[in-house]
């Protein structure tokens, strides 16, 4: 099942951009023009992606990928990872600084399925893990020209089914702009870190594990899982953001992966520390 709900960050990235590049595109609109976006909307994506088979893999598989955002009555909900977050915190209506928080629910099936690795195949599989926690950030518009911003957000989650104990954190900074009235790109950079139960959850090989598949054995321990660097853009398919419609995205990104993510036999032995996501896909806005 992992397989078919695979990585949503294509339109998660995109997604959360449009908005603000919709009600102000070339600079030439006047902010009380009304927009799709000034009130309720909903964006749907979906389209295919090839990512790594399992975090440490240096085997890629294109899968389907999905996602959305939507505004309900000034409140925000998107999709996270496999997973869904909100945005509490109203924002007035042509703000230069923006704030927000509130709850993320994530799912993540690292090694739960069939892995293409016939070494890492050997290895026990692992149960799927639902996170739970708080997100929150903050972000300013109109840096060096109209309606392009800078955004800083933080989350921190607890695993509350499948790796009792396991916390992850966490962090990026991105910056969106506007090309057109029709097209934005935007780029981020960002970091995870984990605790000692996660990692040792995903990337320990046991006695067992190794008895079974001739890595060796290895301990995990906490600290810095990856860097991370993404690029984005979408495109309006009609020529004009404001209005909703159809619209193209795509994303492509590089992470790092650091500490026992890169040490354990999994990326050192069998896979890699560079893992790469190139996504690409179709949404409409309503």
């Amino acid at each position: 099942m992992h397989r078919l709900i695979a990585r949503v960050a294509l339109f998660s990235s995109v997604g959360c951009a449009l908005p603000a590049l919709a009600n102000e595109a070339d600079g030439t609109v006047p902010r009380d023009i009304d927009s799709a976006f000034d009130g309720d909307y909903l964006i749907l994506g979906a389209g295919v992606g090839y990512a790594p088979d399992y975090n440490g893999s240096d085997d890629y598989t294109l899968r389907p990928i999905g996602g959305f955002r939507a505004s309900i009555s000034d409140m925000r909900i998107f999709s996270s990872g496999v997973g869904i977050g909100a945005d509490f915190i109203p924002d007035a209506k042509g703000a230069r600084v923006k704030f927000a928080l509130g709850p993320v629910v994530r799912y993540r099936a690292n090694r739960t399925g069939k892995v293409r690795d016939e070494v890492v195949r050997l290895l026990p599989r692992l149960k799927a893990t639902w996170e739970v926690g708080v997100t929150g950030g903050v972000s300013l518009e109109d840096i060096f020209h109209s309606r392009d911003s800078v955004s800083v957000r933080a989350e921190v989650r607890w695993t509350v089914a499948g790796n009792q104990g396991a916390r992850i954190f966490s962090a990026d900074v991105s910056y969106f702009a506007p090309l057109a009235r029709a097209a934005g790109i935007g780029a981020s950079l960002g970091v995870d870190y984990i605790n000692r139960d996660c990692a040792d959850y995903h990337y320990s090989v046991s006695a067992q594990g190794a008895a079974a598949s001739g890595l060796p054995t290895y301990q995990a321990h906490g600290g810095w899982k990856n860097s991370t660097a993404r690029l984005y853009g979408g495109y309006d398919l009609d020529g004009n953001l404001r209005n909703g419609g159809w619209g193209i995205g795509g994303v492509v990104s590089f992470e790092r992966l650091l500490g026992s993510a890169a040490q354990t036999p999994m990326t050192a032995l069998r896979g890699s520390r560079d893992q790469w996501f190139v996504g690409f896909g179709l949404g409409y806005t309503f």
